[in-house]
């Protein structure tokens, strides 16, 4: 009876329906309640299984809003945010503790320029020898050979005495 009073049935299968319900008081009785109801349901709740287009264009429009507008900032949870701040302290204490052993150490002695002997030999005085420093941490010299920190009166070195042309050996 659904079928017939929703109109799914074919051409053929509608008109046996039409005469059966014609033939019999009862089925006609059903047949007008199916129809009643039907449109009772069709004034009630128009809209349900009907797109209304006015209600889907506001719709979208109300989503295309809120995909344009920019969304809540994200900010770094606790945990994350104190993670970063111990390991930043931690690197800068690192830097200040390795400043703060840094020792500069004034070395005596030292290799000279071949001037310096030049004029130590010259004057037969003795001649100070520019003191070097360097860190207590080894670091390379000039030459990069590595630079150990020893006691400075035992590098102390004396420029050769003067040798005159009358000494003989």
């Amino acid at each position: 009876m659904t079928a017939y009073v929703n109109g799914q049935l074919s051409p053929a299968a509608r008109s046996r329906v039409a005469r059966y319900i014609d033939a019999y008081p009862v089925c006609y009785a059903e047949y007008t309640r199916h129809r009643d109801l039907q449109r009772e349901l069709a004034a009630t709740i128009p809209a349900l299984g009907r797109p209304d287009s006015a209600r889907l264009d506001k719709i979208w429009a109300n989503v295309s809003r809120e995909m344009q507008t920019p969304g809540p900032m994200r900010y770094a949870r606790p945990a994350q945010r104190r993670l970063t701040v111990c390991a930043v302290l931690t690197v800068l204490l690192m830097f200040f503790l390795l400043g703060l052993f840094r020792v500069d150490v004034p070395l005596t002695g030292g290799q000279a320029s071949p001037d310096a002997w030049q004029v130590a030999a010259a004057t037969s005085a003795p001649v100070q020898i520019p003191a070097r420093t360097a860190s207590a941490t080894p670091a390379p010299d000039q030459n990069g050979d590595w630079i150990e920190i020893t006691d400075p009166a035992a590098t102390a070195q004396t420029p050769p005495a003067a040798i005159t042309p009358d000494q003989s050996d």
